[in-house]
């Protein structure tokens, strides 16, 4: 079981978000906790993962058992840098 953190971002990004999402993003983040859900690891770092729900994408990074929810974006927008 791991912890949960979000960043302050990523709870700006999820609160502008329709309630309709929010509610399908809102279990799955805690779904994280144990590790379910459409998970992937990144290539750009060792440490980072993406959560697909639907359309979004919520980027965390695991860190000695906690959970940093970093982003959450459209999948359209969630991979430019």
């Amino acid at each position: 079981m791991y912890q949960l953190a979000i960043t302050k971002t990523a709870s700006k990004q999820l609160n502008k978000l329709p309630k309709q999402i929010q509610n399908k993003i809102n279990p799955a983040i805690q779904n994280l906790k144990s590790w379910e859900g459409n998970i992937k690891k990144l290539e750009s770092n060792k440490n980072e993962y993406r959560l697909r729900v639907g359309n979004f994408r919520i980027v965390f990074i695991l860190e000695n058992g906690i959970i940093y929810i970093a982003d959450i974006k459209d999948r359209k927008d969630i991979y430019k840098f």
